[in-house]
Order: structure tokens, then C-alpha cells, then sequence
């Protein structure tokens, strides 16, 4: 056990409340405390046990003023990750988001962290959404809803055009006659099936034609 004569002239023994007081030889001011070895040299030695401060908010230091690293209440490092804020729009290059730093503390260009769903197109950032050109995601069963009947004959007849966003259309005849669904070529004889009096539903957003068998009257129910 280590001891020694304090200023008051009793023999103490080493401990945190009584730790050896150490005069500087040759010096009346502060003594800087530095490293074995400069930055950007070869590692040596051992290292430096640092601490750091607890606080929930930040200290608020001035720009280019030296601080106390801050640590939470389980005693974890505190560090924020910032990035450039992005605005909403499309088509952000990798440029716009920076990573976490190595490699002499350059930014690195990867994944975008925390990057508000934005997808990768394959040469930039893009917003995630549905697509524009077909059917995409809204609430279910459709905001609006849309009805008519139309009078088919044995032709391709335009039973509902074309309408973006739509989720489904429901096609019932009037009377009991089969009768073909397809594109603006369709026949009775080339497009798809539906039995005699029976109801078929569409899942498109394209423009439906009907062909019948007969002439049919052909109700439809469309949501969107």
C-alpha cells in the first residue's frame, strides 16, 4: 500500500480522496497533456481513458469553441448523423446524401440513411409512390363509383373507356346471353367467355369491350 506526507504534514494513504500531488519541475504554469505520438503516425502506447458529460440537450457551444463530449444517462456516446434536407422532389443523385465517414473521414456514398422512402430508379433517388400509369393504391373499395348500361351487339362495343386510377369494373347482362370481353378487336367468337346471363369482374384500367353472342344490354359497375 502505497503512501505518502500530505500538505498538512499526516501520512496518507493513496486513494481518490487522497491522491499524490505532483509538482512540475521547472514550471509554475499548466502542463500539457499530449499523446506519445503525433496524428497520421503509426499507433503506440496505450490510450487515453476520456469521459463525458450527461445532459439531455445539447450545451449550445459557439462555433469553433472546444466542448465536453456528452454522453446519455446510460452513459452511450452521444452523436447526431445530419445531411443535407431534401425538398419533395425527384431525381437526387448520390451526391445529395452523405453516409457514415471512413476511410480518413470522407464521406461515403451508399444507401441513403433514414432517406424518407425514397427508391433507387437505377441513376438517382426518386419518391416512393404508386404507379401513375395503371393501378396503384388507394383506399379500399374505391373512392367513386360509376354506373350505365350499353347496348352490345355482335361487334366490338365500348362498354367503359379507359379511366386511370380505376380498380375494378363489374359487367352483368340485362338478359340472359353469353357474351365475349377483350380489347377494341374483340368477337364472339375471339374474346373471353362469359356465360349466358352470368357477371364477370375486371381488375384494369383499360378500355373495356363487349361483344355478344346475341344483342345484350350490358350494365356495368365501375369503382375508382
Amino acid at each position: 500500500m502505497l503512501s505518502f506526507l500530505g500538505n498538512d504534514n499526516l501520512a496518507r494513504t493513496v486513494s481518490a480522496a487522497f491522491p499524490i500531488p505532483v509538482t512540475m519541475a521547472g514550471s509554475s504554469g499548466p502542463q500539457a497533456v499530449v499523446g506519445n505520438v503525433n496524428s497520421g503516425a503509426a499507433d503506440s502506447g496505450a490510450p487515453v481513458k476520456v469521459g463525458a458529460i450527461y445532459r439531455n440537450a445539447g450545451s449550445g457551444t459557439a462555433l469553433g469553441n472546444r466542448t465536453d463530449l456528452l454522453a446519455d444517462q446510460y452513459g452511450n456516446l452521444r452523436a447526431s448523423v445530419t445531411g443535407a434536407v431534401m425538398s419533395g422532389s425527384d431525381a437526387y443523385s448520390n451526391a445529395s446524401f452523405v453516409g457514415l465517414g471512413y476511410n480518413n473521414n470522407t464521406a461515403q456514398l451508399a444507401a441513403p440513411i433514414l432517406a424518407g422512402n425514397l427508391l433507387f430508379n437505377g441513376a438517382s433517388w426518386d419518391r416512393a409512390r404508386g404507379s401513375t400509369i395503371g393501378a396503384f393504391v388507394v383506399q379500399k373499395g374505391g373512392a367513386s363509383m360509376a354506373t350505365g348500361q350499353v347496348a352490345v351487339t355482335t361487334s366490338a362495343t365500348l362498354v367503359v373507356p379507359a379511366r386511370a386510377g380505376r380498380q375494378r369494373v363489374t359487367l352483368t347482362p340485362t338478359t340472359s346471353i353469353a357474351y365475349c370481353v377483350g380489347n377494341s378487336d374483340v368477337t364472339a367468337a375471339t374474346g373471353g367467355f362469359v356465360p349466358a346471363g352470368a357477371s364477370v369482374t375486371l381488375e384494369t384500367a383499360a378500355a373495356v369491350y363487349v361483344a355478344g353472342v346475341a344483342a345484350v344490354t350490358i350494365s356495368f359497375i365501375e369503382l375508382f
